[in-house]
């Protein structure tokens, strides 16, 4: 190779800078080389060499050999001028001034011991340089690359689809939903074409499952930032429910509610957490760290709603008829985990099809292929042609008959305080009828049942035997005792109790407060003592002078509701708050604008977090949950 029209003899380059010649002092047409050969034996980095001392003022200072492990691939050390330099500055930084770091780091070197933060700062410097130098262009082409595998990205996210494909090398026909629709955007616009897939350099195509993986996480905060943004300093409430995955791992979903500025009822999932356990302290750790998270403050909290785990660890049967005329088949199928509607369809399934299911698990017994299999099924055969699992099964769909309506009400997402409480008070009732006079009627029913399948009935004044306990241990009671007291009446007195616990007297007095909101019959619930028993009910929003206030807005407001025409047909009090925004009402009465706010803030539908346990089912699927995390 020739320096100036002399040969050079790559082998002879010296290795320290200290001693090397600038790139640009070679013959542009081996300059590459020059650098090539640099590049493979990498930074000068004499590890063995004793570093001289260095006077700075009282203190001594020399070159720290850990410098090497932090900047490796760039640090180079100078015995000669017992300096440090730069690598990547020496080959590629132009010489046109003083920029990422000016001549210290290529010429003259570091000597400045006692400041090793200056090394970092070269870095950073490095980068801005480097990136200053790009085109115009280039960062448009970059740019229109960018957000076109941002469109694709979005598209998905937002229709649930898959982003990869089985097969997506060149030669595939069909490399997935993300390359394919990002070869669609380019087929029909010139512009992506030419920045995109082939067009653009290997090392800055934007499609690899990484970068896939930023920009999903990106799309997450951001959408995330703009929920937090959109509340503000509203009022919010949050729903939580918590189940488990494929991998039996316990996640928490958290959908946060209020009322926007235009008086609208929102809930915006915002995410789903793991914890270890779903007790209490367990769920408040989670919630806590999802508000530090994202900067919630809990003096917004006004309305907490948990739903109960045991929703999603039941085995479901789904629906009762497929096919057409009289061709009609009853089937048993799966169903969704997050339904309690769908547990008492799958008791009304057993007991519809109960023949036709001793039938198969018969077969299965003479026929199954695995002894193991046989034996089980053996197993529940004997337990479903039991009296006992007649009895539960009955009892259990008389219950879940009697809250079904109420279960299916707060599933429903437009499911308004009003409505729930009536419900709420018509369950208590059934439930409470059936204690009292409905067990001659359910017994009669199982005892019809269990002759009609050739199932033992016990006669109830006889002792009871538990099957698979010692008899001198057992404790000596009829069989009437056990089926009416500690299994009829225990399991109705349980069902009772935990709509009392949800709907205790103090949470009832508010949502019955909260009734004389509704705008129906020209406001006809509207009670002025109640409402203002509701403000007091919440001391931090309403003082002393507020409710005072309030007493005489509540009666500006009545007149006024009662005569306007514009609020004669409303549905339901979310339809009245955003009727308020509409027509600056909000700003006539503000006080009771906040309590209709702090009303709707309360949770009383469980859908939306249980529509996020759906989703997530399709996300955490068997065989992503094989591949780990």
């Amino acid at each position: 190779m020739r320096e100036n029209d002399v040969e050079v003899n790559l082998l002879n380059l010296p290795l320290d800078l200290g001693l090397r010649h600038p790139i640009s002092y070679y013959n542009v047409n081996i300059q590459d080389q020059a650098r090539r050969h640099y590049l493979q034996n990498g930074p000068c980095q004499p590890k063995t060499h004793n570093f001289p001392l260095r006077h700075f003022g009282k203190q001594s200072r020399r070159f720290n050999l850990a410098w090497f492990d932090k900047y490796g691939n760039w640090l180079e050390y100078s015995i000669a001028k017992d300096a440090t330099f730069c690598l990547c500055c020496y080959l590629f930084k132009p010489e046109i001034g003083e920029q990422a770091g000016g001549e210290s780091f290529t010429k003259h070197g570091f000597t400045n011991w006692k400041k090793p933060e200056r090394l970092r700062v070269h870095v950073e410097q490095h980068i801005q340089t480097m990136y200053s130098r790009h085109s115009n262009q280039t960062r448009s082409e970059y740019r229109a690359l960018l957000e076109a595998s941002v469109d694709c990205v979005r598209f998905l996210l937002r229709q649930g689809l898959a982003f990869r494909g089985h097969d997506e090398s060149e030669e595939s026909s069909n490399r997935g939903n993300f390359l394919e629709l990002l070869k669609f955007l380019a087929d029909h616009n010139k512009d992506i074409k030419a920045v995109t897939l082939e067009s653009a350099p290997s090392f800055l195509k934007v499609t690899c499952h990484d970068t896939q993986k930023d920009i999903v996480s990106a799309c997450a905060i951001e959408t995330t930032n703009a929920i937090i943004r959109e509340m503000g300093d509203a009022f919010f409430s949050i729903l939580v429910d918590e189940s488990r995955d494929v991998s039996i791992k316990e996640r928490m979903v958290i959908v946060l509610r209020h009322v926007n500025i235009s008086g609208q009822v929102v809930e915006r999932f915002i995410g789903i957490e793991q914890v270890v356990s779903t007790t209490a302290q367990s769920l408040k750790e989670a919630i806590d760290r999802l508000f530090s998270r994202h900067g919630l403050s809990v003096s917004r909290l006004r309305g907490q709603e948990k739903h109960a785990e045991e929703v999603v660890k039941t085995l479901n049967l789904g629906d009762l008829s497929s096919g057409q005329g009289l061709n009609q088949e009853t089937t048993l199928k799966r169903c969704g985990d997050t339904r309690w509607g769908s547990h008492c369809n799958t008791l009304l399934s057993i007991i519809n099809m109960f023949s036709a299911v001793i039938s198969v698990l018969e077969m299965i017994i003479d026929d199954g292929p695995k002894s193991g299999q046989r034996g089980e099924v053996k197993n529940l055969l004997e337990l479903m042609l039991s009296f006992n699992f007649v009895f539960c099964l009955h009892l259990m769909r008389n219950i879940l008959g009697a809250t079904d309506e109420l279960s299916q009400a707060l599933q429903r997402k437009d499911q308004d305080i009003v409505n729930a409480m009536n419900l709420v008070r018509l369950c208590k009732l059934q439930l409470q009828t059936m204690r009292q006079s409905g067990w001659n009627s359910l017994i009669a029913e199982v005892t019809f049942f269990g002759v009609k399948h050739d199932i033992d009935v016990p006669i109830m004044d006889d002792m009871f035997v538990d099957r698979g306990r010692s008899r001198r241990k057992a404790q000596e009671i009829t069989n009437l005792h056990r089926y009416r007291v500690e299994l009829y009446y225990v399991v109705l007195d349980m069902q009772l109790q935990e709509i009392n616990s949800h709907f205790n007297e103090t949470n009832t007095e508010l949502l019955l407060c909260l009734t004389c909101l509704s705008p129906n019959d020209l406001f006809s619930a509207f009670n002025k003592q109640k409402l203002l028993r509701l403000a007091q009910l919440y001391p931090n929003e309403f003082s002393t002078i507020d409710i005072m206030v309030l007493g005489t807005q509540l009666d500006t407001y009545i007149l006024d509701m009662r005569t306007s025409g514009e609020f004669s047909k409303l549905k339901d009090i979310g339809d009245h708050a955003k009727r308020m925004v509409e027509t600056k009402r909000h700003n006539v009465d503000p006080l009771v604008y906040l309590l209709i706010t702090l009303a709707l803030t309360l949770p009383v539908a469980t859908a939306s977090v249980e529509r996020a346990f759906s989703a997530m089912n399709i996300l955490k699927n068997r065989l992503r949950s094989r591949m780990g995390e």
